[in-house]
């Protein structure tokens, strides 16, 4: 075992590590066309409001750190709405809850709109089994463009508000493969 550890080189281990643990945010390929897409901490335009807007604010889902997090206010169902800048076509989203059961997201629902004066929302995907867990979760099994996106969280697993750590989408620009 030793052996082959020995093979990779340090600066590999390294990179590995940081990417591990929220440090290196990194636009991954696909085979399915398309990529994890480098997020902007701008994108979030309306959300549930926050009691801690500096500390857990809808940005802290996008800043690439693990120890942050979305502290929306009150009781559900709470929302983020992202803008991409531009229209993509998106067919996976991934997210990361806190891993305490009582604030994990348990079902939410992805909305798309191609403008936001006004929005016109289209269902894109109800997802109603996401796990208790602190690890990435992928959802995948849609297709839809558009440039403004709504992130709506319907339920967590104990009735409490969400802390959502992270959410990542993958797709490609709309228009134009990656």
């Amino acid at each position: 075992m030793m052996e082959s550890m020995q093979r990779i080189p340090k600066w590999a281990l390294a990179l590995a590590l940081l990417v591990h643990l929220g440090f290196c945010n990194l636009q991954l390929k696909d085979t399915e066309g398309g990529a994890w897409l480098e997020r902007s901490p701008d994108w979030p335009i309306e959300r549930t409001e926050t009691q801690w807007p500096d500390a857990a604010d809808a940005d802290k889902v996008l800043d690439g750190n693990y120890y942050s997090h979305w502290n929306p206010s009150g009781r559900g169902p709470w929302y983020i709405i992202f803008d991409l800048v531009v229209p993509y076509t998106l067919s996976k989203i991934s997210i990361t809850n806190n891993g305490d059961t009582t604030h994990d997201v348990s079902m939410f629902l992805l909305e798309a709109s191609a403008s936001s004066d006004p929005y016109s929302w289209e269902d894109v995907v109800t997802v109603t089994e996401v796990a208790a867990s602190s690890e990435v979760q992928e959802f995948g099994g849609f297709s839809a463009t558009g440039r403004f996106w709504k992130l709506n969280i319907t339920e967590t697993h104990r009735t409490w508000q969400p802390w959502l750590r992270e959410v990542n989408f993958f797709g490609e620009r709309a228009g134009r493969r990656i």
